[in-house]
């Protein structure tokens, strides 16, 4: 089961390869200890936005929505039919 956890700066997930992230997030930081896999990316140059729409496609998420008052506090949830995960 894919799940993800959206941070301020980083995304952690489990279930997808590097490479399907690397498409769409090309120049993010990417780690993987166990199988939970850790994005970092650059906030200034995608914006919070920008990343969880990359992600809803690497990760193929129907629906995303953000309820972000500004950049630094992303507060997000995304659903799908097979899949639901909380931002933290």
């Amino acid at each position: 089961m894919k799940q993800q956890y959206v941070h301020e700066r980083s995304i952690r997930v489990t279930g997808v390869q590097k490479s399907d992230i690397r498409k769409y997030l090309p120049d993010a930081r990417i780690s993987r200890k166990g199988r939970v896999t850790r994005i970092d990316y650059p906030m200034q140059a995608y914006g919070a936005e920008t990343v969880l729409n990359a992600v809803s496609q690497a990760f193929d998420i129907e629906d995303i929505s953000i309820q972000a008052p500004d950049i630094d506090t992303v507060v997000s949830h995304i659903f799908s039919r097979e899949k639901e995960a909380y931002a933290l």
